[in-house]
């Protein structure tokens, strides 16, 4: 690393160059190639303050340029594109200091102090560009903007309509008139305006998804669900067609997950299930209560087609956490299934075809069961595990009535001694009696 009087040198190397070679005939590029000459052994690094401390001995010798002027910009917007933006202004400032007429340079400054959230001197810039060019959509938008983030919703909503009133086909100026409204507890003509909005701008082929969204969750709270399912459709429609994520579908899974809870709107699962197949980078855990709501729903879709047992089999094999009293009642229920086949089987089939997520829950069991293949023996290995576990089971066939003995009335009991669970399993695997055939 260089000392300090080595880069101190170094600056004024490179400043006598600049002045040396100033008024001669050069491109735009040289004072950047300049800097790369003397920082190529990676030795030394120029910072914001080592710009600075030349353009002010500049300022003392010479006039600006055009050159310093695209040079120092380029560096404010670099040092803008890397999150210093109290560089980027500072740079900017002294830009403006030398050429306060040009407005683009006003921009990048309005820009900047939005960034290092100073609002109040970036208000200023855009309406003093505003005032210079009423007819300029751009400096209308961004004021308008620059007021609603300010919270000053009043002047925001009048400047949205200044700008829509120069150019109607600018989206984002209705998604700002909208929340405007919202957030200024103005929900009726929020509705108004967005539904204007869609309209218009479905008239003349455009979309937006933040309308949709807002209009969605404004028909929620109007308890609207029609209105609400015709845009939410029209959203899924559209990410089909763009497949974009936006942060905020987040939200809009909970505006789902809330209305399904406060209006049981289980018609609204299919569309998030939709968005979630396009969209992977939702929250996992906004899917993870989807999935939950969606097991509540097929559930309570049993309750009154099905057999009881299937319900209860099924809630405790959802359960992460089953006590073992509760894994011995799985067990018990699937015994009942497999005494009872011929009645279970069509069940079976159709929680096939109507509810697939809960069919997936037990889907091992359950196509064992629809090919009938070692059915006798799952049923024997299953009572020999309930009676070494001192529980006998009730068996109950499809209908609900009690099976009081099965296969021409022998019932099961346990035959010898009680097998321990953590002893050889008798089948010679090599294994625990509870890992084999002890379940």
């Amino acid at each position: 690393m260089k000392s300090y009087e080595e880069i101190e040198n170094t600056l004024k190397e490179i400043q006598d160059t600049i002045l040396k070679e100033f008024n001669q005939d050069t491109d735009e590029s040289f004072i950047e190639e300049l800097y790369e000459k003397h920082s190529a052994d990676n030795s030394f690094k120029y910072d914001l303050s080592d710009i600075k401390r030349i353009v002010k001995n500049f300022k003392a010798d010479i006039t600006f340029d055009i050159k310093e002027m695209f040079y120092l910009t380029k560096q404010a917007l670099k040092a803008r594109a890397e999150h210093r933006y109290n560089d980027c202004v500072e740079l900017l400032e002294m830009v403006i200091e030398r050429f306060p007429g040009i407005p683009e340079i006003k921009v990048h400054l309005a820009q900047a102090y939005e960034d290092a959230d100073n609002f109040g001197k970036a208000i200023k810039i855009w309406e003093e560009l505003y005032k210079s060019d009423k007819r300029n959509c751009s400096y209308s938008y961004e004021l308008a903007e620059a007021y609603r983030v300010r919270g000053w919703y009043r002047k925001a909503i009048r400047q949205y309509e200044l700008t829509l009133a120069l150019n109607p086909h600018i989206i984002s100026a209705w998604e700002g008139i909208v929340e405007c409204h919202r957030d200024a507890d103005e929900e009726h003509e929020a509705l108004r305006y967005c539904i204007e909005a869609i309209s218009f701008l479905k008239n003349n082929n455009m979309e937006s998804p933040r309308l949709y969204t807002n209009a969605f969750d404004m028909w929620l709270r109007h308890k609207n669900k029609t209105a609400a399912i015709e845009n939410i459709a029209a959203l899924v429609e559209y990410i089909e067609k763009n497949n974009t994520f936006y942060d905020y579908f987040n939200d809009l899974f909970i505006d789902i997950i809330d209305a399904i809870s406060e209006i049981g709107a289980y018609e609204f699962l299919v569309y998030a299930r939709t968005i979630i197949n396009l969209l992977p980078d939702i929250d996992n855990n906004l899917i993870q209560e989807l999935k939950e709501l969606e097991f509540i729903r097929d559930m309570e879709g049993l309750i009154d087609d099905y057999p009881t047992l299937f319900g209860s089999l099924l809630f405790n094999l959802a359960n992460e956490h089953n006590s073992e009293d509760q894994k011995l009642d799985i067990v018990a229920m699937e015994c009942s299934i497999l005494a009872d086949i011929e009645g279970y089987l069509p069940f079976i089939t159709r929680l096939a075809k109507e509810y697939p997520n809960l069919y997936s829950i037990h889907s091992e069991f359950f196509n064992l069961i629809s090919l009938q293949v070692g059915c006798d023996k799952m049923l024997s290995d299953r009572f020999d595990y309930l009676f070494n576990n001192d529980m006998e089971p009730i068996l109950r066939r499809a209908d609900g009535t009690e099976i009081k003995s099965y296969s021409n009335n022998i019932s099961y009991k346990r035959e010898g001694r009680k097998i321990g669970r953590n002893e050889p399993c008798p089948c010679a695997s090599g294994k625990k009696y509870k890992k084999c055939c002890g379940i």
